[in-house]
């Protein structure tokens, strides 16, 4: 193989058939970033258009109530307790109570469920609270 190559003659259009190439790939690689970004935006405009019709949503509905023995989520096809022991940490952050099992669960709660910011941080220092006195 190694012969036939240094047999052959120069090839005078390979640098020609060379520059086609990579522009051609330069323009492929171009196309799929402009595609991948192009998804992204149409997938955040759907998602941003369905926001509301989910959020109302009754099938996708989930009630948490939290009392001084456990967590309960509440869906329309399940109830589950998580008992303060289970839970490892709890933070605010972005507008949403994050609330960490040691299962590497976790439980998500939006401060706009709340009528106030008060009455949100009274319910995240209630959870520091039971995760406190529950170590």
């Amino acid at each position: 193989m190694l012969q036939l190559s240094l047999q052959t003659a120069p090839d005078g259009d390979f640098l020609a058939r060379a520059k086609m190439f990579s522009i051609a790939l330069l323009v492929l690689f171009g196309v799929g970033l402009a595609l991948f970004k192009l998804y992204d935006v149409v997938m955040n405009k759907v998602m941003q258009k369905q926001q509301q019709a989910e959020q109302e949503d009754e099938e996708t509905l989930q009630k948490v109530k939290l009392n001084r023995f456990f967590i309960e989520i509440i869906t329309n096809t399940a109830s589950v307790k998580i008992y303060w022991e289970k839970v490892k940490e709890s933070y605010r952050k972005g507008g949403f109570i994050f609330i960490h099992m040691r299962s590497d669960n976790c439980v998500v709660i939006p401060e706009r469920v709340f009528a106030s910011a008060n009455e949100a941080a009274d319910v995240f220092d209630f959870i520091n609270a039971q995760i406190a006195q529950n170590r």
